[in-house]
């Protein structure tokens, strides 16, 4: 049965993580596309 806990626990905390990491991979993936439109908004205003 503690086995069972345990795996459990493991199991838990890698979805944790795997949700965590998706998290962040979002907001980044958001920030350089920001960053992109910001970066031609810039570009077509020098030019």
């Amino acid at each position: 049965m503690m086995v069972l806990k345990i795996e459990s626990a493991i199991h838990k905390e890698k979805l944790f993580n795997f949700y965590t990491l998706e998290i962040k991979a979002d907001f980044y993936r958001r920030q350089v596309i920001l960053e992109n439109h910001f970066g031609m908004m810039l570009q077509r205003s020098f030019f």
